[in-house]
């Protein structure tokens, strides 16, 4: 059976305005599950490993059943919802989306619209689903005080710039969001790359007119930059500005939101974008904190040689068991002998640190990364398809290459050739043979 990118469950309860997602699901490449009552879901999020539910709320304002639904469904799992129906529910909406695993729809949602929201959540699930794992893994080592807790996010002080070629739409945007929360409200794209990079935003707000001018260029040139590549960005246009409604999410906008602007939807749109991104900073957290120096290499701070087979195997054995997608890459330092004999095993020593640093830095916070020997690392990437995986990693050994390293005794910067192997999983594989092929793979 072939591997999927995702598992959803759409749970259908509304008769009157069913959603038909079966051929668009698996064009994408989702395995989708569908139940038309609790029961049917309930049965299906125990037994088939949903990784994000869909729910279409009934317009009868059926809450309490649906509510039993969702923490049936949730119970063992904090899987991420998708909630597509009436907004008479804004109040309880906002709350569940300050969890960071929540997001909401109209029902005259546009495709494009619910796929990104998918592909934000799906990312969400793969993080806790990794989380749980290399606890599980730290505990063969007799790691014990670890709590696989998952983390709370409080978005009550987030900062948001707004900018767009208005400035009293800039204002009105400013105010639905809540004017504390606007750090900035701009028409000038250099305040707010100055503002940008002082590291502390959590969303940005575009407004574009034409699908043609600086502040859309403006939304590129934020997600080109490699320190804001998570930015949460939300563009404010009209619906008839793209001919291609596709366009916006292809230069890198999380989401957009059609003129004229609804204050309250714009409110919880910000709202879900930030709880989602802090959520992810605070899953990178836990990661940190579950580290330990039995299950760490001394010299990299990368996972161990050891610790590698083990949470690998657990990966293939999810995979196969749930037909997913799972990628490995392999990096091999290619002229670190050379640079030993030229500077010393001292200079070697740091220059492994400042690369696999640099591996780790490009990473995703759930691609595992472990140092497998000398010059060699291995980093798993879960749930990821081996197009999308050769293009992160072989940009990573780009990135690498074009980077001149020093260290103190040195005179001069030199460059680092690093070459890179990619493979995924098939049937019967074990850790072992999937690494063997990824570093087979090298060129």
């Amino acid at each position: 059976m072939a591997a999927f990118n995702a598992r959803v469950l759409l749970i259908d309860v509304n008769s009157a305005r069913p959603l038909n997602l079966d051929a668009k699901m698996l064009a994408r490449g989702y395995h989708m599950m569908r139940a038309t009552d609790a029961s049917e879901a309930i049965e299906l999020a125990r037994n088939d490993h949903p990784d994000v539910v869909i729910i279409n709320t009934a317009t009868n304002g059926n809450t309490v059943d649906l509510d039993e639904t969702l923490n049936s469904v949730r119970k063992d799992r904090n899987v991420p919802v998708i909630m597509i129906g009436d907004r008479a529910e804004n109040d309880r909406n906002t709350a569940e989306a300050h969890e960071g695993t929540a997001d909401f729809l109209p029902p005259d949602y546009r495709d494009v619209e619910l796929f990104a929201r998918l592909r934000s959540l799906i990312r969400l699930n793969t993080m806790q689903e990794e989380l749980g794992r290399r606890i599980d893994t730290a505990e063969l080592y007799g790691i014990k005080d670890t709590d696989h807790i998952l983390p709370t996010v409080d978005i009550s002080d987030s900062k948001i710039i707004v900018i767009g070629p208005d400035e009293q739409e800039n204002t009105g945007i400013a105010e639905s969001i809540g004017s504390d929360r606007a750090v900035l409200t701009t028409v000038a794209t250099h305040d707010a790359m100055t503002r940008l990079t002082q590291n502390d935003i959590d969303a940005l707000v575009v407004v574009c007119h034409t699908p043609s001018n600086e502040y859309l260029l403006f939304c590129e040139d934020v997600r080109n930059n490699s320190r804001f590549y998570n930015l949460p960005i939300l563009l404010v246009t009209d619906a008839d500005c793209f001919e291609n409604p596709d366009a916006p999410y292809e230069i890198g906008v999380t989401d957009v939101i059609h003129r004229p602007v609804d204050a309250e939807d714009m409110s919880n749109r910000a709202d879900s974008l930030v709880s989602q991104q802090r959520y992810r900073f605070a899953m990178r957290k836990v990661y940190a904190d579950a580290m330990r120096p039995m299950t760490s290499d001394g010299l990299t701070g990368l996972f161990t040689h050891g610790f590698l087979h083990e949470s690998l195997s657990k990966q293939i054995a999810e995979a196969e068991t749930w037909h997913k997608n799972l990628t490995v890459g392999y990096f091999d330092i290619k002229n670190l002998a050379q640079f030993n004999a030229d500077y010393g095993y001292v200079a070697g020593d740091l220059l492994i640190r400042q690369i696999s640093t640099m591996i780790t830095g490009l990473l995703r916070g759930e691609d595992l990364s472990a140092r497998y020997g000398g010059d060699e690392f291995v980093v798993v990437l879960p749930e990821t398809p081996t197009a999308v995986a050769e293009i992160a990693l072989r940009r990573i050994a780009s990135v690498i290459g074009t980077t001149e390293f020093a260290t103190a005794d040195m005179t001069e910067p030199v460059p680092v050739y690093v070459q890179v192997g990619v493979a995924s999983n098939e049937d019967g594989d074990s850790a072992e043979s999937l690494i063997g092929r990824a570093r087979a793979d090298m060129n």
